[in-house]
């Protein structure tokens, strides 16, 4: 009971952190100087969180990602099918995205939808870091035993709201 109440509040931090940054990024701060009522607003707000992240992604992703399996010149057919993979999920603005994600919240994640009847390809999903907590051993961090994927969302045949869990 004391575990789930202390899990409960450590995620509440986690998602408050979240928030916070995304503000941050935005550039919604709270004022740095009081603002006298008929005053003029002396406040200057630089947005140093937008320039240090996105620079930050610009250096990761910047320049095309290239993935190798082996050094020959010729590209392999399973090299043949990443290139396929990546093409068909926009490689260039999904890198970047999951970068953003990174870089503001710390956290990325990227779900892999298999192929099915609708898409002869994998499907790759950048999740929001709010929307996923990480489950594992108390001594190990390294140690995960599961994912969990949680929002709120609307159905849309009955146009409830409904929580998705995965």
């Amino acid at each position: 009971q004391v575990q789930d109440i202390h899990a409960q509040e450590e995620e509440q931090g986690r998602l408050g952190r979240f928030r916070d940054a995304w503000n941050a990024y935005y550039g919604h701060v709270p004022n740095a100087l009081k603002v006298e009522y008929g005053k003029p607003d002396d406040n200057v707000k630089l947005n140093l969180m937008r320039l240090f992240v996105d620079k930050g992604v610009s250096f990761l992703f910047g320049k095309e990602a290239n993935f190798r399996i082996d050094e020959e010149k010729e590209r392999n057919p399973q090299e043949q099918y990443l290139d396929e993979v990546w093409l068909f999920n926009r490689k260039r603005t999904f890198l970047q995205t999951v970068g953003l994600s990174g870089g503001i919240c710390g956290e990325a994640f990227v779900k892999i939808v298999p192929p099915g009847p609708a898409n002869r390809l994998p499907r790759l999903i950048n999740l929001e870091p709010a929307t996923v907590s990480v489950r594992g051993d108390l001594h190990d961090i390294q140690s995960v035993h599961q994912y969990v994927i949680k929002y709120n969302s609307i159905d849309p045949q009955s146009g409830k709201a409904v929580a998705v869990r995965q």
